[in-house]
């Protein structure tokens, strides 16, 4: 990461839009995959507001080397302050027999700019996706497992209105979405299990947000690992896990992109 010789300003300004930031609603499917997910523009309508509050901007200029595609996401503060990052992908396709080659084409060339643009953008601000606690894919009706509100009590003068309580299902979830580290989640997972063994149908959509969430934090982390621990995940972590079709193309090209810039770096 590069960044300004002086950041002070820039991370109060973070820190205080980060603690306004609502999750980015995952409102786009993919129906190959039957997934959903939260796409660029709704990554943006979720940092907006509390960006330009806190004098904060996001600036993504895009270039293209031998086919591979660059984003240099660059975070700026009104006092002059900046930091930034760049991830490369290689567009990628299936072909006939079903393995993945380099694709060119603009299309192609096109949805791996804003395919990196979303990731890059997501990691550089801290925004999280956030969904319907899995519901969707288990074909459950959305909230149906939140606390209902309480029924409304007798007035007795001045009272405040009953505030809704989190259910232990959706304080799990939020722990899930809040963790920065594939390590805390594992860690934390383990008490999910424990916690929610006479549950299964619970713990199932737990475990859908905890490998969504997982695979988040492994799409942020592979474009800085060094070759010891990109190793690492690629031969132990991703194999321990079960991933969608969908998950397993999108960490197989970013760990080939982080590959060939190690191999540059030579």
């Amino acid at each position: 990461m590069e960044k300004s010789e002086q950041i002070d300003q820039l991370a109060a300004a973070l820190a205080n839009a980060q603690g306004k930031i609502r999750g980015a609603s995952k409102d786009s499917s993919n129906p190959f995959y039957r997934s959903k997910y939260a796409d660029l523009e709704s990554c943006w309508d979720a940092i907006r507001d509390a960006f330009t509050e806190n004098g904060l901007a996001v600036a993504q200029p895009v270039s293209l080397t031998d086919g591979a595609v660059t984003v240099t996401t660059i975070l700026l503060h009104t006092s002059g302050q900046w930091m930034s990052e760049r991830m490369t992908m290689t567009p990628m396709r299936q072909g006939k027999g079903g393995e993945w080659v380099k694709a060119e084409d603009p299309q192609s060339l096109g949805s791996c700019i804003t395919y990196n643009r979303r990731y890059s953008l997501q990691a550089m601000t801290g925004l999280t996706p956030i969904d319907d606690d899995g519901n969707a894919a288990s074909g459950i009706p959305a909230d149906t497992h939140k606390t209902p509100k309480p029924p409304p009590q007798p007035q007795q003068g001045l009272q405040k209105p009953p505030q809704q309580q989190d259910s232990k299902e959706d304080k799990a979830a939020k722990a899930i979405s809040a963790q920065a580290s594939c390590g805390k989640l594992d860690a934390l997972w383990a008490k999910v299990e424990a916690d929610f063994k006479e549950d299964k149908e619970a713990l199932g959509r737990l475990a859908e947000k905890a490998q969504a969430k997982r695979h988040e934090l492994l799409m942020a982390f592979i474009p800085t690992a060094d070759a010891e621990k990109l190793k690492m995940v690629g031969v132990e972590y991703i194999k321990k896990f079960s991933w969608t079709a969908q998950q397993r193309a999108e960490q197989d090209t970013v760990m080939a992109n982080r590959e060939l810039e190690l191999a540059g770096e030579q």
